[in-house]
């Protein structure tokens, strides 16, 4: 049996749980139709959701995404939907406090 490889800490899992549940939302998903397209046992995906799972396989993880329609980056917080692939959500907002201090 495969090893969870915890990637977010539990504070974390809060952060993704909203997320997921959030995105779901946003495409009209109930959990049982994520769950199913993903793979997941329905019980594991609902642990997720409300962030009561210590951690998170790569592979779920990318089930998730491929259901959902969107990067693990977007998943996980660290982009958001809409800029360029490879870009960090952390020097777009450097370079708007740098402008704002000029």
């Amino acid at each position: 049996m495969p090893t969870t490889v915890e990637i977010f800490s539990d504070m974390d899992m809060t952060l993704f749980a909203h997320r997921l549940r959030t995105i779901r939302q946003e495409r009209q998903l109930t959990q049982t139709q994520v769950a199913f397209r993903a793979d997941i046992n329905l019980g594991n995906y609902n642990d997720l959701e409300r962030g009561k799972r210590p951690g998170l396989r790569a592979t779920t993880l990318y089930r998730l995404c491929q259901v959902l329609g969107i990067s693990s980056d977007e998943l996980l917080g660290l982009r958001e939907p809409g800029i360029e692939e490879g870009t960090a959500l952390r020097d777009i907002i450097r370079e708007e406090l740098a402008r704002h201090e000029e």
